[in-house]
């Protein structure tokens, strides 16, 4: 018992070297593996080489013929995608029309050529002249001419291309060609106004009412108006008491609220009425105001004799929707800001203006004019 205690404690002594004498041990034998493996992989790999090296072409007289086969590319590439061709229903012609094919002038070579290639890749021969194009020839009878259509990146030879629009302005290729407009370019395309009509014109009363007026030290006056408009809260039609001096817009700019109308001037003692309770006529005045270009007159606390317009427009593009328009408000089309400065229910016609650019466009039942 005492014999193995002093063995046992003899090792426990030197555990700490013993695990040391180990872990070389361990290092040193995976460090003569992996040089021997490497060793070994290099020798394999160098061994593999010397055999492609001794390899020898079984035909060593053919010519290398990659460069010439890429030349083949662009034929696949139509046969994989062939052009689509227009099925014409006045030719007596199958639904499944072949597209034009070109070969190689040379008998003996007969490569498929792209229609303008001037020369041969495969054999080198030049080839003939491109033919004269027909003035306006049109492959596909999409009312788009060949030369049109390749200018702006269009296919001659499917007529599926017309009704399309590439530049997403809301109009298609064909339409661009009619108007002589880019196809390719958003911002370029016919006035949006030129594709409305009229749908319904309504004549209302106007909405305001001439109640009063005072003088002011500076010698003009401040009148007050009677305001009827539909409250957005609400939906309901609501009144409003505004008081506006000569010259300025009639809005009251912190309920923002916008008439669309200018108070031009009062003219004093205007209108001869008779007083009710003396049977004497007095005189009273009357305010001027405007809306564009067409004025107005009020008589004091009289109900507007004229009248004001709500128009229904139909537009014939986007999403073919319609609009209502206030008579006396501007609204946008496309990126243009109009306002309606005639109107006439009877006729159903409605002239609109645009004053960034003055022009003017009519509106019918039937279409717009300028």
């Amino acid at each position: 018992m005492a014999s193995n205690s002093g063995v046992g404690s003899g090792l426990l002594g030197h555990y700490d070297k013993l695990v040391a004498v180990a872990g070389l041990v361990f290092l040193g034998v995976a460090a003569f593996l992996f040089v021997g493996g490497r060793a070994t992989t290099e020798s394999e790999t160098q061994t593999f080489r010397g055999k492609i090296k001794r390899l020898t072409p079984a035909n060593p007289d053919v010519p290398d013929v990659s460069a010439k086969i890429a030349s083949y590319a662009v034929p696949m590439s139509r046969v994989a995608k062939p052009v689509q061709i227009a099925n014409d229903r006045t030719k007596k012609v199958g639904f499944f029309v072949p597209e034009m094919r070109v070969w190689c002038v040379r008998n003996d070579c007969r490569f498929p050529l792209a229609p303008d290639w001037t020369k041969c890749p495969l054999c080198g021969t030049e080839q003939n002249a491109k033919p004269v194009e027909t003035i306006n020839a049109d492959s596909d009878g999409d009312g788009m001419p060949d030369e049109w259509e390749r200018k702006y990146d269009l296919n001659p030879q499917d007529s599926a291309d017309a009704e399309l629009d590439s530049d997403e302005d809301g109009f298609t290729n064909a339409q661009e060609y009619a108007d002589g407009t880019d196809p390719l370019d958003a911002k370029s395309h016919r006035d949006f106004a030129t594709l409305l009509r009229v749908v319904k014109v309504e004549a209302t009363v106007l909405p305001l009412k001439f109640t009063g007026a005072s003088r002011m030290p500076n010698g003009k006056y401040k009148c007050q108006f009677n305001y009827t408009y539909e409250n957005p809260v609400s939906k309901r039609r609501d009144l409003i008491t505004l008081w506006v001096n000569e010259g300025d817009a009639i809005d009251n700019p912190s309920m923002k609220i916008q008439t669309g109308f200018k108070l031009v001037k009062l003219n004093e003692d205007a209108e001869e009425v008779e007083n009710k309770s003396t049977g004497m006529k007095v005189k009273v005045p009357t305010v001027t105001i405007s809306r564009g270009e067409k004025t107005f007159t009020l008589s004091q606390d009289k109900v507007a004799n004229d009248t004001d317009y709500i128009i229904t427009i139909a537009k014939d593009f986007g999403d073919k929707g319609e609009i209502t328009i206030d008579g006396g408000k501007d609204f946008k089309i496309g990126d243009k800001v109009y306002r309606v400065v005639k109107a006439d229910k009877e006729a159903m016609k409605v002239v609109i203006r645009c004053d960034a650019d003055k022009s003017e466009v009519t509106l019918t039942r039937d279409g717009a004019s300028k």
